[in-house]
């Protein structure tokens, strides 16, 4: 969809592993990550929707499926009206995109396509990759991370945590040796995919075997520290 991405969107998360594949890192830069604090509950959407509208009535990205104010409406009624319930009580969603609604992921990857426009694309960094609400990029050590100002100025709701120097992204562990990046398989402490005496059909537990050695093939340097 031309409003999801651009040229910083990561479509799958073994996309960032082929990433690494041609990035360099001298000796006078170093690695930030930058997270978006519960992007899904915090889109404006009045923000949004306004930028949906200008990239399909003014700048002709998509057809149009009718007048402005039909379509702003529609934008309105499948994400301002949704009720849900919280503490034993129904509530109307007002701003922010509900958790679970099919719409949620699209409107996030909307607006950052939006924000990377107005921030990012302005400032131009060395290398600059995101999943979502998930940012890797790298910035000169001895300079003020003026991405992270930006970014965090940019709107009130939207805020980014930054970690310098991560040893690892979108579960992809990496480090580098002066020559590239060494990549393998990131495994978070006691997080396993499903004991293989469990009530699952063995069916689904060959695939998670089979689709858990894929990945390894597609993201580690060496398979044997996958």
């Amino acid at each position: 969809m031309p409003l999801t991405t651009n040229e910083y969107s990561i479509k799958t998360t073994t996309d960032f592993a082929v990433c690494l594949e041609d990035r360099k890192l001298e000796d006078d830069v170093i690695l930030v990550s930058y997270d978006v604090s519960s992007l899904f509950t915090e889109v404006p959407l009045d923000e949004t929707f306004d930028y949906i509208i200008e990239e399909i009535y003014v700048n002709n990205k998509l057809p149009a499926l009718g007048t402005k104010l039909l379509s702003k409406r529609l934008l309105c009624y499948v994400t301002k009206n949704t009720v849900f319930s919280f503490n034993d009580r129904l509530c109307r969603q007002t701003d922010g995109c509900g958790m679970g609604n099919s719409l949620s992921p699209v409107l996030a990857n909307i607006f950052m396509t939006k924000l990377e426009a107005d921030v990012v694309r302005p400032i131009n960094p060395p290398f600059y990759d995101r999943y979502v609400e998930d940012v890797f990029s790298k910035r000169k050590q001895d300079e003020p991370n003026r991405l992270s100002e930006q970014l965090n100025s940019y709107h009130p709701d939207i805020q980014f945590t930054v970690e310098e120097n991560p040893d690892h992204f979108l579960d992809t562990a990496f480090s580098y040796d002066n020559i590239e990046f060494k990549r393998h398989v990131c495994r978070k402490p006691r997080k396993y995919l499903t004991h293989w005496s469990s009530q699952v059909p063995k069916t689904w537990k060959r695939n998670a075997i089979t689709g858990g050695l894929n990945r390894a093939k597609r993201i580690s340097t060496n398979l044997t520290q996958i």
